[in-house]
């Protein structure tokens, strides 16, 4: 079904090729100054990209400073945008809706051709052409459509940039824009829970009959493919965090909404909760930020709790934490390891938490 998935899209971009102009434009035509609206395309459902993305709207910011920023994004994690200051609309990509109803597709179409935008940006990853974000920055209508040079991309953008090598991520999504501000400033990975969801940890900590005070190391024990660490690693860390600090921390497994058959693994650890975030985002987003740390492999709730401040260690089973690791040395830290001295990792980096004060550290990229 994938190969048929495939065939079909090259097929597609091949006669896209065919009646679509190819006219690029020189981005010195461009002036900042005239910049009123702009149009971010990123429609996927995922809580890392959304979380990595957030250094360039804060750049755009600064480079097009009279401008209105819309973020065209997916439904699932919408809710991450609803305080951000730097972005004035929302426009939703309801996945399932669409997936049900396809011909709602064209009212989506018009509506994102209507907006009179000045400048959109195709947000998808920096080496793969997406065709629904590649489509849809085309049908905006923008006099510069501006993204990453790679695969089709220039059938349905007229500025294009390389991308980086070797870079952050999010250093890599603000390379965007390089071609109107070089300005290398940095620019925090920052995304406080707004004031309407605060209260929406409380469900959670009540169901895992958590204290009130209690100081939590959350361990998200999910991820994706090859990035998923084994269920015994998790299960160690927890106990090792458990002995070695007796009552001090409280240990808690998170487990992703599709993530219930993980469940079981961990039932027979003593004195280890386990909570599976079955709910909106905000109640995992209100619940971290209650966190004392979070324990976790490349995952999206890692770059959350990054952007929440609150102190983080990545276990990376991939070698690219260059690429999508946090690291200040201090509260984040981010290794590459397979070894077996894991716990006593994670142990000496909690051993330099104050006894008192949860501590927070915001990254900049």
């Amino acid at each position: 079904m994938k190969r048929i998935e495939l065939l079909g899209k090259k097929l597609l971009r091949g006669a896209l090729r065919g009646v679509i102009p190819n006219k690029q434009r020189n981005p010195n035509e461009l002036n900042p100054a005239d910049i009123k609206k702009i149009l971010v395309v990123r429609q996927d459902n995922r809580i890392g990209n959304l979380v990595l993305q957030i250094p360039l709207i804060k750049a755009l910011k600064d480079t097009f400073s009279k401008a209105e920023i819309t973020v065209l994004m997916g439904k699932t994690f919408s809710e991450l945008y609803v305080d951000i200051p730097e972005v004035q609309n929302r426009i939703i990509f309801p996945h399932r809706e669409l997936a049900r109803h396809p011909w709602r597709w064209l009212s989506l179409v018009r509506d994102v051709g209507r907006g009179g935008w000045d400048l959109a940006l195709e947000c998808g990853h920096p080496h793969v052409v997406s065709l629904n974000n590649a489509s849809l920055t085309y049908m905006s209508k923008a006099p510069f459509r501006a993204g990453f040079r790679r695969g089709d991309s220039d059938i349905f953008l007229n500025v294009q940039c390389e991308p980086p090598e070797r870079m952050h991520y999010a250093k890599t999504l603000k390379a965007m824009i390089s071609p109107w501000n070089s300005n290398q400033a940095a620019h925090p990975l920052s995304l406080p829970v707004p004031d309407i969801h605060k209260d929406a940890w409380k469900r959670l900590w009540e169901r895992a009959e958590l204290e009130g005070n209690a100081k939590v190391v959350l361990i998200w024990s999910g991820g994706r493919y090859g990035k998923r660490w084994q269920v015994d690693v998790f299960g160690a860390i927890a106990s090792s965090i458990l002995n070695a600090f007796d009552s001090l921390y409280t240990p808690v497994i998170g487990l992703g909404p599709g993530e219930r058959e993980l469940e079981s693994a961990f039932s027979n650890l003593p004195n280890i909760k386990t909570i599976r975030f079955d709910g909106p985002v905000e109640e995992l987003w209100a619940f971290m930020d209650r966190c004392w740390a979070v324990i976790s492999g490349d995952t999206g709730p890692m770059h959350l709790a990054t952007a929440l401040g609150v102190p983080t260690f990545a276990l990376f089973r991939v070698n690219n934490v260059w690429e999508y690791g946090h690291d200040d040395d201090e509260y984040h830290r981010a290794i590459y390891d397979t070894d077996n001295d894991l716990g006593k990792k994670i142990i000496d980096f909690l051993n330099t938490f104050p006894e008192t004060t949860c501590p927070r550290s915001t990254m900049y990229y």
